[in-house]
């Protein structure tokens, strides 16, 4: 029976280091974790590229839990690849990164992977048949995001962040005050202390790169947390997840509007949000995500 032991992700001091936190949860939840190795910053771009480490012979005492996107596979893997066994625990992956995906998996005698999409996991199962696959939603780290004001007592009345559709760059919102972006810090601050936010799936804004696959990434829980108005469409993975619709439908055509009304009506909405973050709360946390791989692995024989 092999051990599974997480290897701690490449981590920035600038950037999302969301592929942190599953593993600091892993460890939390009494996992094993271990240090990761990355090649240096001259050969980084190279090694993003190419597949060039093999599978020299294999540990049968461990395995490696690995946590990667599609696009920085070979790099996310790259100090374990060559000797042990890897479970990768997969993010953004979307079809254009199928074939090279089933080509590693293929090459390196991977058994067993973890998408953050059900439509991921289901594609690669369907050209994989063997593969033993799960699929989980993104989670959170809770303690990064507190509940901030009451909506009434905002200073901020609409917060835009990330990836947003034309139109919101389009629309006019004066005279609300309107923030946009900003630092690590000032995006936690300016999401609790604003009314409104505006959060689609990143398929309804760039579908050429995702190829209309839609995910459930950690903006919602960040904006459920963190108590404030969500406009836009929710993932059917949060609808299921759930059992309700925590996003208001977004008005493509009159959105000056429909915000304006929203923050007119500020107070109808406390119970809501206070609801989203009761849930979020529930939800949300990469802890309980972990759990949930910890006894899958152990369904397939493996120790963790």
């Amino acid at each position: 029976m092999k051990k599974v032991t997480a290897c701690r992700p490449k981590t920035y001091k600038t950037g999302c280091n969301f592929k942190l936190y599953p593993y600091l949860s892993w460890t939390s939840c009494g996992g094993v974790g271990i240090e990761g190795a990355y090649p240096l910053k001259y050969i980084r771009a190279f090694i993003h590229r190419y597949d060039i480490v093999p599978t020299l012979w294999i540990n049968h005492k461990t395995a490696r839990l690995c946590f990667v996107q599609a696009q920085s596979l070979y790099y996310d893997t790259f100090s374990s690849v060559a000797s042990h066994e890897i479970i990768p625990f997969v993010w953004d992956c979307w079809p254009h990164f199928d074939d090279k995906l089933c080509k590693w998996i293929a090459r390196h005698g991977v058994k067993a992977c973890i998408f953050t999409s059900k439509q991921a996991a289901r594609r690669i199962k369907e050209r994989i048949p063997y593969l033993n696959v799960l699929a989980l939603t993104e989670g959170i780290n809770l303690d990064l995001y507190p509940a901030g004001k009451r909506l009434i007592d905002r200073e901020t009345d609409l917060y835009t962040f990330g990836r947003q559709p034309e139109y919101v760059y389009n629309t006019h919102f004066a005279p609300l005050s309107f923030l946009r972006g900003g630092t690590d810090k000032e995006f936690k601050y300016r999401l609790q202390n604003s009314k409104v936010t505006i959060c689609v799936p990143r398929c309804d804004v760039t579908p050429e790169q995702t190829g209309g696959q839609e995910t459930l990434t950690q903006r919602y829980w960040e904006c459920m947390l963190s108590r404030v108005v969500i406009v836009g469409r929710a993932p059917k993975e949060l609808i299921d997840l759930t059992g309700y619709n925590p996003v208001i439908d977004i008005d493509m055509n009159h959105l000056d509007c429909q915000i304006k009304d929203i923050v007119g009506h500020v107070t109808d909405y406390q119970e809501m949000i206070d609801h989203n973050r009761e849930t979020a709360l529930r939800m949300g946390s990469w802890d309980i995500r972990m759990k949930q791989v910890m006894e899958w692995l152990r369904g397939l024989g493996y120790d963790v």
